[in-house]
């Protein structure tokens, strides 16, 4: 049996991701003055980190084969001795939480492979190195060659404690005739709300289509559409829950005149899919989320093959600026013997090494400008099978440069990022508006209710 410290321990960190963090500026080798966000702390500088004879990492059974590759990759390039402890994956984030309780555990947190842990309690209980002065200090970072707004995603209080490796942009893909058939047109969509409203308003148009499922090649997209419209529901910082409920009421409204065509209580997971071609071309969905750094292109490369004709767009957020989402969040625990070799490897995954590499990068895109671009320039073609099946051919691309260039262009004019949700967040949020969506109980009674769980939650 837990003791009631572990227990408590694992509830202040197994919960849910939030939305909001605080801004920063930027960093420049080439600076002379740091920004503020940069300004000297109580973190450790660059020559504060220490380091042993053992760099000690933690994989599940899942991702073991991936973690030793970069752990390879990483070893060629720096000559230290690295322990991967593997651990099943249902006791994978247990056993981390309950050794750093120990102050033992791994020195690198895969905090994306972590989906109960709530980042913004641990970051702001410090459970995390703060890294601000040590990427001030660091003449071979540069935050300026990331995408903008990946880093700004992961401070608190303007501190840098967690490291994005990649992220989600708010793309979606779809086919001009599909829209054009349905009556869809992005000059009508301006806000979340809207393209909400817009999607419940032309489901029942689409699925005259015999071979029509759902809007999205998945349902139960809600989580995805609260991380991207970029309203708040927690700020951690300041101490307050729902601090927007006026955008929040608008979105969930809007979110409940698409919920019947969204809700599917026998699989309510959102999945993923790395390619699109084959369910587009069907009339099986209207959109896709792209994500997969070769099946993306690839998909495109397949479509413009069989003559068909896409179209790339940003859904918006709330304020109608595009929102995307840091998938691949990492940290340096606290109690880290090897604080050295820890902030070295995970700058090896920020390195074009990693980020170009097709299995570098967790879960998304790469958020190095330079490597994100030519992976989209070197993406390979091929041929679609069926069932979504893919036969690559790596001598011919799969984009055109005006293609990449297009892409690279959507995908940095991201206005804002935020950090990716955690099941157990996203769980509080939608059970206890799901009453509201189903026409069970009022709003007013989902939402007292849920304030009470957000304001209990905080106070922990």
């Amino acid at each position: 049996m837990k003791t009631k410290w572990v227990r408590s321990t694992a509830l202040f960190l197994a919960a849910a991701m939030m939305l909001m963090l605080a801004g920063c500026g930027e960093v420049s080798a080439e600076s002379s003055v740091l920004p503020e966000w940069a300004e000297p702390d109580d973190g450790p500088g660059l020559s504060d980190l220490v380091e042993t004879d053992k760099l000690v990492l933690y994989t599940s059974t899942a991702n073991v084969a991936l973690d030793r590759r970069r752990v390879d990759m990483f070893k060629q390039h720096h000559d230290v001795d690295v322990e991967i402890i593997v651990i099943p994956t249902e006791e994978y984030e247990e056993r981390i939480i309950n050794d750093l309780a120990t102050g033992s555990g791994p020195d690198v947190l895969l905090l994306y492979e972590m989906y109960g842990t709530d980042i913004n309690k641990a970051a702001l209980n410090q459970n995390f190195l703060d890294l601000t002065n040590v990427l001030a200090e660091d003449p071979d970072f540069n935050v300026d060659d990331y995408l903008p707004g990946v880093f700004e995603a992961c401070q608190y209080h303007g501190r840098q404690y967690v490291m994005p490796l990649s992220c989600e942009p708010s793309l979606v893909v779809s086919l001009k005739e599909k829209t054009e058939e349905i009556g869809f047109n992005w000059d009508h969509v301006d806000t979340m709300s809207e393209y909400l409203d817009v999607l419940a308003e032309l489901s029942p148009k689409a699925a005259k289509d015999p071979n029509f499922k759902q809007m999205f090649h998945t349902k139960n997209v809600f989580v995805r559409f609260l991380q991207i419209s970029g309203i708040p529901v927690i700020d951690y910082e300041n101490g307050e829950v729902l601090p927007d409920e006026k955008g929040f009421r608008e979105f969930l409204e809007a979110y409940k005149s698409y919920f019947p065509y969204d809700y599917d209580e026998n699989d309510p997971t959102m999945w993923h899919r790395p390619f699109a071609y084959d369910v587009l071309t069907a009339g099986n969905c209207v959109f896709w989320f792209p994500g997969d750094m070769y099946g993306f292109p690839f998909t495109l490369y397949v479509l413009k093959e069989q003559g068909r004709e896409y179209d790339i767009q940003s859904i918006p957020g709330k304020t109608g600026g595009s929102v995307g989402t840091v998938a691949g969040p990492v940290a340096i625990s606290a109690n880290s013997k090897n604080s050295l070799n820890a902030y070295r490897y995970i700058k090896f995954m920020l390195s074009e090494t990693i980020q170009k590499d097709q299995y570098g990068t967790p879960d998304a895109l790469p958020i190095l400008k330079e490597a994100l671009l030519e992976c989209l320039l070197e993406a390979p073609g091929g041929e679609g099978g069926p069932g979504g099946g893919a036969f690559f051919n790596y001598d011919i691309p799969a984009l055109t440069e005006e293609e990449a260039e297009r892409i690279m262009g959507l995908i940095e004019s991201t206005s804002d990022y935020e950090m990716m949700i955690s099941k157990p967040y996203y769980d509080m949020v939608y059970d206890t508006m799901l009453p509201f969506f189903k026409a069970e109980d009022s709003y007013k009674s989902c939402l007292e209710e849920l304030r009470s769980k957000l304001t209990f939650y905080l106070s922990e």
